[in-house]
């Protein structure tokens, strides 16, 4: 699968596409598309989300990065949807579509819709357009298409003069997303940044399309290398809403149908952004804070979309780009499969086999966090493992001592080292039988991560250590005669319960997160002393499509020539209809497809995204936010420049006089 990436068929990180998958946030039982699918990621990820927004939120785990567990879904009316004909999914690599039917069933599907097909071929029919309510994608970026296996439907791949505007991928996948989706559709979809910014007739085409005859709700930059190890490419997510069809495009003076577009710069999110993608557990991940403010913002576009009956418009536009930060609450936790392994060691735990579960629900006397658990049990059994140590040691010594010669057991009694050679090698007799009883009846996890092991072997080293070293030295060897040999077996039963019992912290590590989002005053910060903190850092903004810039003229008129002379909005700060009618149909400042002609852009304000050909990269339009920081006093700074100023001064008068000599 990495070597795919050579074709251009980049695997989609999980974190990023469960995050577009809640953008959209589809109902259960929508139709759902994905045409460059892949190994299914999007759909299956879709099919998780109903899942888990259907699962009681007690029962629901997630992992830090947001991957859920034990969904267990009750459906409304008790009927599940027929998921086999909500997902579907295309893609022109048979080994893709194989594996992505097989990842399909092995998530409960019966029937998977998925098909070998290039979606920008001929071979798409036209039944397809205006058939899924949702589309996620992450379209191969490959360059050029072949031009004459392209779709000849206008609506997928637009003509002009009888040839396609382009042949490049990037560009079509997005116009297709738009013909598959009905009016009222909705898509997220991956595109490199050169789709927001690039100056060609099509790239300015497209982007136009979605300001303009469709809602484009927001655009989510992502950092470089996101696809690494594949490619560092930049990349963004759209976020649009399909809203017209061709017969009802916009006509000349027709405002934009995007009002405003949301923006949020992802700077950090699940791992690390290099070439090992390390995950980054616990740490801020931008995700959640930008799925937070996205939310506000689609409930802001609904609420504007209900003709402003909304009274919460300001706040959640304020929550929109706020400089909080939304985050949940992460936790490490230590899980186990009960299977049949497990049962084994403990045959009492059945009823919960099949299942991966958290030690402390397996044992509610456990701490939640794993180093917790391990000192918890290794408080508790260290008492249980020295006596054991302790009584064979000394019955060892005792019997050792019955068994001597006269003369051998006054050297016995006289001599502390003599005495330490019984107890040590009694010790280490009973540490190699626990070692026995670990390997003949796998109590203990030797292959693995050895969590049980590995707490208990420090434990068993030390005990055995001071075992022999304590009864060597207390043992009271009076009325010694006739003690048995020691049985070593004797101590397995109770050596069998002292392992069980670190056998369970045996498992894998799991870093949890809350199923909430807390509300933070900023992002986390250190400063200069080391100490922790939080300071705001914004990272959306809202960037207008048209504006028009104010002035006390509207120009000169085309038939006169004469100034007119009038403001070009009114006392509210709103810009006058009766200008409006003036620039569409006496100044004609209006091209054919609603834009303003390039000759009359200096009517907006610069910043609008009309102004600026609807360039969409989120770096254009970040606000600046200044940061005075921490600097020494200016008169020390002054003083500083000035030294090394008259250094400069010195030298330069050095090398002249130099030049002076040679002449």
């Amino acid at each position: 699968m990495k070597e795919s990436g050579k074709n251009g068929q980049f695997r989609t990180p999980r974190q990023i596409i469960r995050f577009m998958v809640e953008l959209l946030d589809p109902a259960p039982g929508a139709r759902v598309m994905d045409p460059a699918c892949g190994s299914a990621g999007f759909l299956i990820n879709t099919l998780l989300h109903w899942r888990a927004s259907h699962t009681d939120a007690e029962s629901l785990k997630l992992e830090w990065d947001g991957a859920p567990h034990n969904l267990l879904p009750v459906w409304p009316q008790g009927q599940a949807p027929d998921l086999d004909q909500s997902l579907h999914g295309y893609d022109n690599d048979r080994t893709m579509v194989r594996i992505a039917w097989m990842n399909l069933l092995l998530h409960g599907l019966e029937a998977p819709n998925i098909a070998q097909r290039d979606s920008l071929s001929k071979r798409m029919t036209d039944e397809e357009s205006g058939g899924y309510d949702h589309v996620l994608a992450n379209p191969p970026f490959t360059g050029s298409v072949d031009e004459a296996d392209l779709s000849e439907n206008r609506q997928r791949v637009p003509y002009e003069r009888g040839k396609p505007i382009t042949t490049k991928s990037e560009l079509l996948y997005v116009w297709l997303i738009l013909d598959l989706l009905r009016i009222g559709g909705r898509a997220a979809v991956i595109v490199p940044d050169g789709v927001l910014f690039g100056n060609t007739k099509a790239h300015r085409a497209l982007r136009r399309q979605l300001l303009f005859e469709n809602t484009l709700e927001a655009v989510v930059s992502l950092p470089p290398n996101v696809f690494q190890p594949y490619s560092g490419v930049k990349t963004s997510i759209l976020v649009f809403q399909k809203a017209q069809t061709p017969e009802t495009k916009p006509a000349k003076g027709d405002e934009p149908r995007t009002r405003e577009v949301w923006f949020y710069e992802v700077m950090e999110e699940a791992y690390s952004l290099d070439q090992k993608r390390k995950p980054r557990s616990g740490q801020d991940n931008d995700l959640f804070d930008a799925l937070e403010k996205y939310r506000a913002w689609k409930a802001y576009l609904d609420g504007q979309a209900d003709e402003g009956a909304d009274s919460r418009l300001p706040e959640r536009r304020e929550a929109a780009t706020g400089g909080d930060y939304w985050q949940p609450d992460y936790w490490e936790e230590r899980w186990r499969v009960v299977d049949d392994a497990f049962l084994k060691v403990f045959p009492d735990k059945d009823a919960d086999k099949g299942k991966p579960w958290a030690l402390h629900e397996l044992w509610p006397g456990l701490p939640r966090d794993p180093r917790e658990a391990e000192a918890a049990v290794v408080a508790e059994q260290g008492p249980r493992l020295a006596q054991c140590f302790e009584q064979h040691c000394a019955n060892t010594l005792r019997s050792a001592y019955a068994g001597a010669s006269k003369a051998m057991r006054s050297t016995i009694a006289a001599d502390p080292d003599k005495r330490r050679e019984h107890t040590d090698r009694a010790a280490r007799d009973l540490g190699n039988r626990i070692t026995r009883l670990i390997r003949e009846e796998g109590l203990l996890d030797r292959e693995f991560d050895q969590y049980g092991f590995n707490a208990l072997k420090p434990l068993i080293d030390a005990t055995r250590q001071q075992a022999a070293a304590g009864a060597a030295e207390a043992v009271d060897l009076a009325g010694a005669e006739g003690a048995p040999v020691p049985d070593i077996e004797a101590a397995v039963p109770e050596l069998r319960a002292i392992v069980s019992e670190f056998a369970k912290l045996d498992g894998y590590n799991v870093w949890r997160r809350g199923n909430e989002t807390t509300r933070y005053d900023g992002k986390r910060t250190v400063d200069e002393a080391g100490e922790p903190g939080r300071a705001p850092a914004p990272q959306s903004w809202v960037v207008p499509v048209r504006v028009w810039a104010r002035r006390e003229t509207w120009g000169a008129d085309p038939e006169t020539g004469d100034e007119i002379v009038s403001s070009t909005h009114d006392s509210a700060g709103l810009v006058r209809l009766d200008y409006l009618d003036w620039l569409k149909d006496t100044a004609q400042v209006f091209d054919d497809d609603a834009t303003i002609l390039k000759e009359h852009l200096d009517r907006l304000e610069p910043e609008c995204l009309e102004a600026l050909d609807f360039n969409l990269s989120a770096g254009r339009h970040k606000p600046f936010v200044f940061d005075a920081g921490v600097h020494r006093p200016p008169a020390e700074l002054i003083k500083e420049l000035d030294a090394i100023y008259a250094k400069i001064r010195e030298r330069l008068g050095r090398l002249m006089a130099m030049i002076e000599e040679l002449k």
